[in-house]
C-alpha cells in the first residue's frame, strides 16, 4: 500500500515528460517534493546536467509559511515568493505550468475556486493538483495557522477538469489524487458552472450579483459574446442604458450575425427615445431571424407609439404569421384597428386571442371598448367586468358584501375606481340608486368629495380616499352600476344638470369674473399626463390660436397641471386655476362663463353634468362613450361633440370650432 503521494512519481514524470514546460510556478512548495520531480526529469530531458547556471527550465515557489522551506528547496527553485498565495500570484507572470500542492484544502471553498480561476490565467498550458481527497484532516506538522482545515476536495468536483487523473490510497486510508487540468478545458467547464450560477441568480431576481458574476467570467474570457449579452441585458434592466449598450455592442461585435444582441441594443435604444436606432436594430433582428416573433412584435409596439400605425399592423402581422398564437400581437393588432376605429377587425382580433385563451382579460376588455363605441352596450358592459381581472387594473376590496346588483335595501358603498371624469360622468346612476331604496355613500377622489356632497342628489355621504371609510351592508364598483341599470341608447339616465354648484362658489367666482362682460369661454387643451390616451387627445394651446382673433370674447383658462403655464404665452387670457383648491371651485368658476371648450377631460364631463354649454374635442379614435358618427352625445345634452376627421388633425376641428363661435356670435347680436 502506498505510504506517501511520492508514489505518484511515474504518474508525474511522464506528465513532465509529456507537456515538456519551460516554465513552471510550485504553490504550495512544502518539502519541494513536485519540484524535485519537476528538476530532475525535465533537466535530464534538456540538458543531462544538474548545474544551476545550465537550468533550461524555470521553476518558482509560492510558499505562504517560511519555516517550511528547506535548504535544499532554495537550490532547487530559481524564485522562492513568501505570502498569501492568492495574492502573490497577482504579482507574477505567466507559466508553462503551475503545480498546486493541498494548498487548496487551507482556503475556504468559494476561495479554492477562485484561487484556481487565477492560477489558470497565469498558466499557459495546464495546472497539476496533488491533493487529499475527501473529508479527511491531515495532521499539522507545525501546529500553525497556516494549516487550518477550511475545505474538502473531492475526486468527482475536479474530475470533469482533469485531462488525466491518478488516485491513491495512502497507508493511513487517505485516498490522494493528481489531477492534470488543461487550462481550457478547464476554462470552458468553469464558465459553464459560473453561467449557471449568475443564470439562478438573475432568476431569482438578484440582478446585482448576477452582472457581477458574468463580469467575472469575463476576467476569464473576454471574448464569450454571450457574456457580454446578458450583462447589456442586466444593465437594461436596470435602467444603465449607457453602459448596457456598451456590452450588447462588444457581444455584436464579437458575434455579429446575433440577432438577441441585436434585438436588446433596439430595446435600450427605445427606452433611450433614440426611435430610428431601435428600429433598425429590430429589423437587423427580424432579418437575421425571421422565426423569432418577438423583433416584429416589439417593433409594432414601436410604431404604434409613434403614431406609425399602417407599420405597426404589418409587424404586428409578421409577428402573427411566425407564431399564431401569440396573444400579445394579437391583442395590440386589434388595439391598432380600435385607434383606426377599424372596430370590426379590432373585435375579430379579440375573438382569436379569446379562441386561443378563453382566460385572457385584456381580450375581453378590449373586445368590451369596441362594442361600447359601437354603441353596443348590452354585451359591451357584460365584457367590460373583465377589467377587474386585468394586471394593471387590481380592483379595490373592503370588509363587507360585494353587492348582487338585485337588493335593494340597506347601505351601500359605491366606490370610484378610475379618472375624475369617469367619477363625474357615472354619478349621475347615484341617485336613480337611492330612489331604489338603498341608501348610497360615495368612497371617491378628495377633491371630488366638496362637489359631490353638496351638488349631487341621492348621496347620504362621501368619503374621501384619504379617510378611512365605515362599514356597510354592500360595496359596489361606480362604473358598474351602466350594467346593472341594463343601460341603452335608449336609457340613458341624461336628466341634467344632475351636478349643482353650491351657491357660495357660484358668487366667490361671480365677483372674480363680473368685470368681463364679453362673450366668456373656458379653456382646457390637455389631460393629464399620466393618462393612457394623453398624447391622443390633447395639444398645446397655440393650436387654439385662430380662435384668439375672434373679436367679443374672454378667454379664461381652466387647465391644470403644467399644461397651465403655457397661458402665459397669452397675456390676454385670464388664468385664475391657482384660486381653485377642488371641482367645487371648479364648478363654480364654469357656472359664471359662458361657453367651455375643452378636449376629453374631466372638466368637459363636468361641464355637462350642469348643464352648461359645452365643446368637447375628440380624436379621431375617441372614447367609447363619444360612440361615432354624430356631433352630440346621449350624456350630456348641452354638449357639442367636433371630431377629427382624420388622425392627428386637430386643424380641421380648431377652423371648424373657429366658424361655429363666429355664428353663434352673430347670433347673439343679432338676438
Amino acid at each position: 500500500m502506498p505510504t506517501s503521494p511520492y508514489a505518484h512519481v511515474g504518474f508525474v514524470s511522464a506528465i513532465f515528460s509529456g507537456l515538456r514546460p519551460k516554465s513552471i510556478l510550485d504553490v504550495g512548495i512544502g518539502f519541494g517534493k513536485m519540484g524535485f520531480i519537476a528538476r530532475d526529469v525535465l533537466d535530464v530531458m534538456y540538458n543531462e546536467r544538474y548545474k544551476k547556471e545550465d537550468w533550461r527550465v524555470v521553476i518558482d515557489g509560492i510558499e505562504i509559511f517560511e519555516p517550511y522551506i528547506q535548504e535544499h528547496q532554495r537550490f532547487l527553485y530559481n524564485n522562492i515568493y513568501i505570502g498569501d498565495a492568492f495574492e502573490v500570484i497577482d504579482r507574477l507572470g505567466t507559466y508553462d505550468l503551475i503545480i498546486i500542492g493541498d494548498v487548496l484544502e487551507h482556503l475556504e471553498k468559494k476561495k479554492g475556486w477562485l484561487f484556481l480561476d487565477k492560477c489558470c490565467l497565469h498558466c499557459n498550458t495546464a495546472i497539476l493538483i496533488n491533493i487529499p481527497l475527501g473529508e479527511t484532516q491531515q495532521g499539522a506538522i507545525y501546529n500553525n495557522e497556516f494549516e487550518t482545515h477550511l475545505s474538502y476536495w473531492y475526486e468527482e468536483e475536479l474530475t470533469p477538469l482533469a485531462a488525466f487523473k491518478h488516485i491513491i490510497t495512502l497507508s493511513n486510508g487517505m485516498p490522494y489524487g493528481v489531477f492534470l487540468i488543461d487550462k481550457n478545458r478547464f476554462l470552458a467547464e468553469r464558465i459553464k458552472q459560473l453561467a449557471f450560477i449568475a443564470i439562478e441568480m438573475q432568476q431569482k431576481g438578484d440582478i446585482d450579483n448576477a452582472i457581477d458574476t458574468f463580469r467575472y467570467i469575463n476576467t476569464l474570457k473576454p471574448d464569450i459574446p454571450d457574456c457580454h449579452l446578458n450583462i447589456g441585458t442586466l444593465l437594461a434592466q436596470k435602467g444603465n442604458h449607457d453602459d448596457a449598450l456598451k456590452y450588447l455592442k462588444k457581444a455584436l461585435e464579437l458575434n455579429p450575425k446575433s440577432s438577441i444582441a441585436h434585438y436588446n441594443i433596439a430595446k435600450v435604444y427605445k427606452e433611450k427615445k433614440a426611435y430610428n436606432d431601435a428600429i433598425n436594430h429590430y429589423i437587423e433582428a427580424l432579418t437575421l431571424n425571421p422565426l423569432d416573433p418577438e423583433p416584429a412584435y416589439n417593433l409594432g409596439n414601436l410604431y404604434a407609439e409613434l403614431d406609425r400605425y399602417d407599420e405597426a399592423i404589418v409587424s404586428y402581422q409578421i409577428a402573427i404569421k411566425t407564431q399564431p398564437n401569440h396573444t400579445k400581437a394579437l391583442n395590440n393588432l386589434g388595439a391598432v384597428r380600435h385607434i383606426l376605429c377599424q372596430l370590426d377587425e379590432a373585435i375579430c382580433c379579440y375573438d382569436k386571442v379569446i379562441q386561443i385563451d378563453p382566460t385572457n382579460a385584456d381580450a375581453y376588455y378590449n373586445k368590451s371598448l369596441s362594442l361600447l363605441l359601437k354603441g353596443e352596450f348590452q354585451e359591451g358592459w357584460k365584457l367590460y367586468e373583465w377589467r377587474f381581472k386585468r394586471q394593471d387594473y387590481p380592483p379595490r376590496t373592503y370588509p363587507m358584501q360585494i353587492w348582487d346588483g338585485t337588493t335593494f335595501r340597506g347601505t351601500i358603498l359605491i366606490y370610484a375606481e378610475q379618472g375624475l371624469g369617469d367619477t363625474i360622468h357615472f354619478v349621475r346612476y347615484l341617485k336613480p340608486l337611492s330612489q331604489k331604496g338603498l341608501e348610497v355613500y360615495l368612497h371617491c377622489h378628495d377633491e371630488l368629495v366638496s362637489l359631490i356632497k353638496e351638488g349631487v342628489e341621492g348621496v347620504s355621504d362621501v368619503i374621501p380616499f384619504s379617510n378611512d371609510h365605515q362599514r356597510y351592508d354592500f360595496y359596489f364598483p361606480l362604473m358598474s352600476l351602466p350594467r346593472v341599470f341594463k343601460t341603452d341608447i335608449n336609457s340613458i339616465p341624461s336628466e341634467v344638470p344632475y351636478i349643482k354648484p353650491h351657491q357660495r362658489q357660484i358668487l366667490k367666482w361671480q365677483e372674480v369674473v363680473s368685470n368681463h362682460e364679453c362673450f366668456k369661454i373656458g379653456l382646457v387643451w390637455t389631460g393629464k399626463p399620466e393618462h393612457k390616451y394623453t398624447r391622443m387627445r390633447s395639444f398645446s394651446l397655440e393650436t387654439l390660436e385662430p380662435l384668439f382673433d375672434i373679436k367679443g370674447i374672454k378667454f379664461f383658462s381652466l387647465q391644470k397641471g403644467d399644461a397651465r403655464k403655457e397661458a402665459l404665452k397669452y397675456g390676454f387670457i385670464k388664468d385664475y386655476t391657482n384660486r381653485i383648491m377642488d371641482f367645487s371651485d371648479t364648478a363654480g368658476l364654469i357656472n359664471n362663463l359662458d361657453l367651455i371648450i375643452s378636449v376629453d377631460t374631466s372638466v368637459a364631463h363636468l361641464a355637462g353634468a350642469m348643464a352648461k354649454p359645452v365643446w368637447i374635442l375628440l380624436p379621431f379614435s375617441p372614447d367609447w362613450r363619444w360612440l361615432l358618427n354624430r356631433d352630440d352625445t346621449p350624456w350630456y345634452k348641452t354638449a357639442r361633440l367636433f371630431r377629427q376627421e382624420r388622425l392627428g388633425d386637430w386643424g380641421t376641428v380648431i377652423l371648424k370650432i373657429k366658424q361655429e363661435l363666429q355664428k353663434l356670435l352673430s347670433y347673439q347680436k343679432v338676438s
